[in-house]
């Protein structure tokens, strides 16, 4: 589990929370005049993770219009044709 240490009182630990997560992965003592390398590679993981939920809503999205697609037709023209 992650931790980190509150800055008022530095014997207690804090709550742990996405955006203190997200902020010590993506400065953990990385300087890009550095280690320009690395940094490149976390910035393609961090893109990765970014990427991988907005396609699946936009699969999901496609999903749910094809479903109501041929609902639409199985109870527009067959069912009401007979």
């Amino acid at each position: 589990m992650f931790y980190f240490k509150d800055e008022a009182d530095s014997g207690t630990v804090g709550q742990p929370s996405l955006l203190t997560f997200l902020s010590v992965e993506l400065t953990r003592g990385y300087m890009l005049e550095h280690d320009e390398e690395r940094y490149s590679a976390r910035r393609e993981k961090v893109y990765s993770f970014m990427k991988i939920p907005r396609e699946v809503e936009k699969f999901m999205a496609y999903g749910f219009f094809q479903v109501s697609q041929k609902f639409d037709v199985h109870y527009l023209y067959i069912v009401r044709s007979s």
